[in-house]
């Protein structure tokens, strides 16, 4: 069993895309969790590492979008992507695994 990658992933957006763009989006089954007329965000996971072959295909599709996708996953890798008019950037770094996470914030 893949261990698992919380992706928190934000796009901006000119408001002629909104309709194609959210199309896009939800054919991979995901839900967005906040949208507004030249934005949406939502969550996604993902096996092992985050998605970026699918984030890259996105900015080529649509080079005026702004994308930024904040990850970590189950052993504790954690970083951000952010990619916009097909200048793509990433950070990766050690963080808190998300078992640590629930091991040191869960209140029971």
């Amino acid at each position: 069993m893949p261990n698992e990658c919380r992706n928190h992933v934000t796009i901006t957006f000119p408001s002629e895309i909104k309709t194609d763009l959210e199309s896009d989006i939800k054919k991979m089954q995901i839900v967005i969790i906040q949208t507004g007329k030249n934005g949406v965000r939502f969550h996604l996971t993902t096996a092992w590492i985050p998605d970026n072959a699918w984030l890259e295909s996105l900015t080529k599709k649509y080079p005026s979008c702004w994308i930024k996708n904040e990850w970590i996953s189950e052993d504790g890798t954690a970083g951000v992507w952010i990619a916009y008019k097909n200048d793509i950037k990433f950070m990766e770094w050690d963080d808190l695994s998300i078992e640590d996470e629930h091991f040191m914030f869960n209140s029971t």
